[in-house]
């Protein structure tokens, strides 16, 4: 049975994928540096986030590793010459964080648009803001979209919800 070390948090679900494929997890979210280097060789598959640093000398230590899975897009995080060399595979969920940040930015258009930070900060102190909530509507309004790579596309499907206009360049033509 492959055995797999998942050295970040990720979602319930994503452990479920692995352990009905098979693969013998071991979920240890909170692991530190020097305890990663001493049981890195019991496993066949890394799955970390971005805290995990898969460097030359993890790589190294971890002579059954085949696999090193990143949840998200990033790898920076991943010695990637380090992991040809001792032909470890390097993989990615680039699909997996495009929902999630879209969101976000959605979520602080809408924030800042209200002035709800404002309004936080003053219903802590004891007052209500009413005025400091009315705010702007998005809907209407233009959103510049610089980079329409999956997350910037995102966005602009759900702007456009919202009733806003938008306006997008990438350097890439755009379709």
């Amino acid at each position: 049975m492959v055995k797999a070390l998942v050295c970040d948090p990720v979602s319930d679900l994503a452990l479920r994928i692995l352990e009905e494929a098979g693969v013998e997890v071991s979920y240890r979210p909170d692991i530190g540096r020097e305890e990663l280097l001493s049981v890195v060789d019991g496993y066949e598959v890394l799955v970390v986030r971005s805290r995990t640093r898969v460097d030359a000398e993890v790589i190294t230590r971890g002579g059954r590793l085949r696999v090193v899975g990143r949840a998200g897009t990033g790898l920076d995080n991943i010695d990637l010459e380090k992991s040809e060399e001792r032909g470890v595979a390097v993989v990615n969920t680039p699909e997996a964080p495009v929902n999630a940040v879209a969101e976000l930015v959605i979520g602080l258009m809408i924030a800042v648009s209200r002035g709800i930070h404002v309004g936080d900060r003053l219903i802590r102190l004891g007052k209500w803001p009413k005025k400091h909530l009315v705010g702007t509507e998005l809907h209407g309004k233009t959103l510049g979209v610089v980079g329409l790579g999956r997350i910037g596309r995102r966005v602009a499907e759900i702007a456009r919800g919202f009733g806003m206009k938008i306006l997008a360049y990438d350097v890439v033509e755009i379709p």
